[in-house]
């Protein structure tokens, strides 16, 4: 139900957009539009904005529109503690809001592996502005992704 296809151009074709606290290309019956406009004006920056990296050193700053096209090459972003800690409390608020809107959660992050991780990144005491997300662009989200075990003690990978 929440594929995109195998590209990005595809997933344009099929109706999908870019959901930046999903990390992913969404079909509408997946996406709440006013939670990912909200989202993109969440942010620490003046605008609302979300900074977005090319590497956990933050040599090169990615735009939004960069980030989205990632599936394409099957590149990486990072981001922050803070990012991370927001993307988790707006996808607790997707869940809410599910029943009343009809929305579709993708099988992604509708998992109680996702609420555990979720939990554990609240529990951190990481400054925000540190660098602890690596994470991809999915096109495919109804594949659950198992995460090898890493140390989230340097960083926290999104799946």
């Amino acid at each position: 139900m929440c594929n995109c296809g195998e590209t990005v151009s595809e997933a344009i074709a099929n109706g999908c957009r870019y959901d930046s606290f999903a990390a992913a290309w969404l079909p509408p019956a997946c996406r709440n539009d006013e939670l990912i406009d909200h989202f993109e004006h969440a942010g620490p920056n003046p605008d609302g904005s979300w900074l977005y990296y090319a590497d956990k050193n933050k040599t090169q700053v990615l735009s939004l529109e960069e980030v989205s096209m990632l599936p394409e090459t099957g590149g990486h972003f990072f981001t922050t503690h803070q990012w991370h800690l927001v993307h988790c409390a707006y996808y607790w608020k997707k869940m809410f809001l599910a029943i009343e809107k009809g929305t579709i959660i993708e099988h992604r992050y509708n998992n109680l592996a996702h609420l555990e991780h979720c939990k554990m990144m609240f529990l951190k005491r990481d400054p925000l502005d540190t660098i602890v997300t690596e994470a991809g662009v999915s096109l495919h989200s109804d594949v659950i992704v198992i995460a090898q075990k890493h140390d989230h003690g340097n960083k926290a990978r999104l799946v």
